[in-house]
């Protein structure tokens, strides 16, 4: 394990899907998940077709990162794509874009009356669309009503072939031909496995929709209940690529643009869709070295005027607009080159057979080129956003005289309404205007793009602060997703099946030990002492006790106490607590060990001079954020002391924010621990503290006894934290007496007075391995045969067999 990992080894599991090439350059190798590392343990998921291409890249930027490799089933891409062209037909009220896709009739100021024709026209009558047969043989019939009273009305006949794929246009049609389709194609197999290995937290899906593995990974974490986070990759990819058949927690647009086609076009939630940027976009900034040194390899001094003119897959007639704009240079006199960059799909043959006077052609990267000119005139593309970046005026090219009406129609579509309305875009839909518009961006290069213009339409397409793109996503993660879902799945889970004994996996543990599936349905009967208690709390039994049986109120609970004291078992972790028990009438009580005595040996490396903080958890009444903030500090003032600092906070106080943005405000990174619905929480715990040489608190808790027996060396330090008197818990609910004796004991005069050694600079901690042993009660845990007698469990492995048989 590299130094560097500890704490994304135990942070929470993240997995990042990046399901093509275009995702792959954009946000792995552009480090957009830089700032995730240090706090979470990350995945990343490739297609297997770009490992040879994208693995030296990836290992070069992170040497350690945790690559899988997928290949992607081309069958399913075929049915997601039909199932999108389907879906333009039926919303393409939401998005032109859709409406363009579906058919070219739809767009354009005619557009919405011809789809408003169509949709009346293909509406079908409710109760037979599910049946496919029916479904036929029923537009059939329609197709011949609708002929025959056509010529009676001397319209013109229209038939509607059976399989149009304008039936689409009806809700009914098109949400059965999505349930038939999802039917056939169902979850895939391959993802499934591996979001089922990972088991993550969170799943983010940088995504052009274009692809269905957003939509497969998407539906497989709805039914997992798992969280996921959708980034826009593209400009357009929001509203014109895809539709999210299954809805993501979040979405994460470029710009405020993006986030308003999540909600109104992808129908998302608009307090779940968040501008984060474009990590590709990020840094774009001028660059005058970059300029001069490709004036130069072009030939054009730095005094004369350079406009890039870039090539489209035939949106216009590039080689007719080249022609007049040099013969218009020519003829005004002006001082200007224009530089062709072809379209990398596209031969550039016409263009190069081209006698020129004031036009060069190039196939220099566009960024390089961007750099070297001094204006833009490019088709509709995304180029024209990373022309305004740069500062550098541009011209729209949005007429469409090529054969397939190209750019007319591609300006029909959603995203690039922003550029039609800002006055820092010259926007030339009409090819009769070129020359004039070709005049009118000459003038901008002397005078200077209207730069509030610029950045207000910018501004809406694109967000670039505060920071980076890596530290905006992390943010974003950190404080508003994982909070989410920490808290979404503490709502999901239901109520315990009996009582404490089967809090953090404590059943489960048991089960392992004596040699029975872990799933097995027996319990743990009576209550098992899930936690460490000092000594000083045997003063009264009711903190000794348990007396938490789920589903039971507290009146119930008080009633009950007296019975429960003669005919419920107590295992407790040391025979001192026995004994307290006992001599306040408890008859059915057995010192075994807690739960944490029976976890399995790990074999991790211990990193040296680590240190781990573990401030105390559920204080959501009695928190403090001034004295959060003076512990932070008091950490961040040592930490120069230590090869690294993580600190470590339960579910529930990770995403109430307790502790972790004071921290988080210092640079420390916070993960997180103990989850009491988790079963595997209390192993994770352990091969966190046997990792870590120095674990440190600021108040009472298990972690001190738990950390002490893993071997690493505890301290309690910094500003202490004790049971307030106002403070409830179920022990003091049930016997309010015990208040006293527990805030005494939980008190630092307390603690210090009995366990004074803890007390010290967590440097200079000392190993008391065999202290925290007796504290969990080791020595008397129980061997397989004898804790399966007294948990009554002889019989289940023979009932299990008999089951089986």
């Amino acid at each position: 394990m590299a130094m560097a990992s500890l704490c994304s080894a135990f942070g929470l599991r993240l997995l990042v899907v990046l399901p093509a090439p275009n995702e792959v350059r954009r946000f792995m190798l552009a480090r957009a998940f830089g700032g995730l590392a240090p706090e979470f343990a990350i995945t990343y998921v490739l297609p297997a077709a770009s490992r040879a291409e994208f693995e030296p890249l990836i290992r070069a930027i992170d040497p350690e990162a945790d690559l899988r490799f997928v290949e992607i089933d081309t069958g399913r891409l075929k049915a997601w794509r039909r199932l999108f062209k389907a879906a333009c037909y039926r919303y393409a009220e939401r998005s032109p874009s859709f409406a363009l896709q579906a058919d070219a009739r739809y767009a354009g100021p005619g557009g919405a009356a011809a789809l408003k024709d169509d949709r009346t026209l293909f509406r079908q009558p409710a109760g037979f669309v599910g049946n496919t047969r029916m479904r036929r043989v029923l537009a059939r019939i329609l197709a011949r009503v609708q002929a025959l009273w056509q010529r009676l009305r001397r319209a013109p006949v229209r038939v509607v072939a059976p399989e149009d794929p304008r039936r689409m246009l009806d809700a009914r049609a098109f949400e059965a031909f999505k349930a038939r389709t999802l039917a056939r194609l169902g979850p895939d197999r391959a993802l499934a496995a591996l979001i089922d290995e990972i088991e993550p937290a969170l799943v983010i899906v940088p995504t052009a929709l274009s692809f269905g593995v957003c939509n497969d990974v998407l539906w497989l974490c709805a039914e997992r209940r798992t969280g996921t986070v959708v980034l826009q990759s593209g400009w357009d990819h929001l509203s014109s690529r895809g539709v999210l058949f299954h809805r993501p927690d979040f979405v994460g647009a470029w710009g405020p643009q993006g986030a308003r086609h999540a909600a109104g076009i992808q129908g998302l939630d608009a307090s779940r869709a968040v501008a984060l940027g474009a990590p590709h976009l990020d840094a774009i900034q001028p660059d005058p070295a970059a300029r001069a040194e490709l004036r130069r390899k072009l030939g054009v001094p730095e005094d004369r005027r350079l406009i890039l003119v870039a090539g489209s897959l035939g949106q216009f007639d590039e080689l007719a607009a080249l022609r007049r704009l040099d013969e218009l240079i020519a003829g005004q006199g002006w001082d200007v080159t224009l530089v062709y960059r072809p379209h990398p799909d596209r031969p550039a043959a016409g263009v190069l057979a081209q006698a020129w006077r004031n036009v060069i052609v190039a196939r220099e990267p566009e960024a390089a080129l961007l750099s070297a000119a001094d204006a833009v005139i490019a088709p509709l593309s995304t180029l024209l956003v990373e022309a305004l970046l740069r500062g550098r005026p541009v011209l729209a090219i949005a007429f469409g005289d090529a054969p397939q009406g190209g750019a007319a129609l591609a300006a029909e579509m959603a995203h690039f309404e922003p550029l039609k309305r800002s006055a820092a875009v010259i926007w030339c839909d009409d090819a009769k205007a070129l020359a004039d518009d070709a005049a009118r961006l000459v003038a901008r290069i002397e005078s200077g793009v209207d730069d509030e213009a610029r950045r207000a339409v910018l501004a809406d397409i694109l967000v670039r602060a505060p920071g980076s793109y890596g530290e905006r996503l992390a943010a974003f993660v950190r404080d508003v997703a994982v909070p989410f879902v920490l808290r979404r799945a503490e709502s999901d889970t239901g109520p315990y099946a009996t009582s404490i004994s089967h809090h953090y996996g404590a059943d489960a543990i048991a089960k392992i030990h004596v040699g029975l599936d872990p799933d097995a349905a027996v319990a743990v009967p009576g209550y098992w002492m899930h936690g460490w208690l000092p000594a000083s709390c045997n003063r009264h039994a009711g903190l000794v006790a348990q007396h938490k049986m789920d589903g039971v109120d507290r009146v119930a609970r008080r009633r009950q106490i007296g019975w429960e004291k003669q005919e419920i078992w107590q295992w407790v972790g040391r025979p001192d607590q026995a004994e307290s028990l006992k001599a306040a009438g408890y008859r059915k009580v057995e010192a075994i060990g807690v739960p944490f005595a029976y976890l399995p040996a790990v074999e991790v490396e211990r990193r040296p001079g680590s240190l781990l903080v573990m401030p105390p958890h559920g204080l959501k009444t009695f928190y403090d954020p001034a004295l959060a903030s003076r512990y932070a500090a008091e950490i961040a003032a040592i930490r120069g002391e230590f090869s690294e600092v993580v600190v470590c906070l339960t579910e529930r106080d990770y995403y109430r924010g307790e502790w972790r943005c004071a921290f988080q405000s210092f640079g420390i990174p916070v993960i997180v621990g103990a989850d009491h619905r988790q079963p595997n929480t209390l192993l994770r715990m352990k091969r966190m503290f046997s990792s870590f040489e120095f674990v440190t608190t600021n108040a009472m808790g298990s972690q001190i006894a738990y950390a002490a027996h893993c071997g690493a060396k505890v301290s309690v330090y910094g500003p202490f934290v004790g049971w307030d008197k106002g403070r409830s818990s179920t022990a003091i609910r049930l016997f309010p007496d015990s208040a006293v004796v527990l805030q005494a004991s939980l008190s630092e005069e307390g603690m210090r007075a009995e366990m004074p050694f803890l007390f010290c600079h967590p440097a200079r901690a000392e190993l008391r391995t065999a202290w925290g042993d007796a504290q969990i009660g080791w020595p008397w845990r129980r061997p397989p045969h004898e804790l399966k007698r007294l948990f009554g469990w002889e019989d289940a492995e023979r009932e299990d067999a008999l089951f089986m048989e």
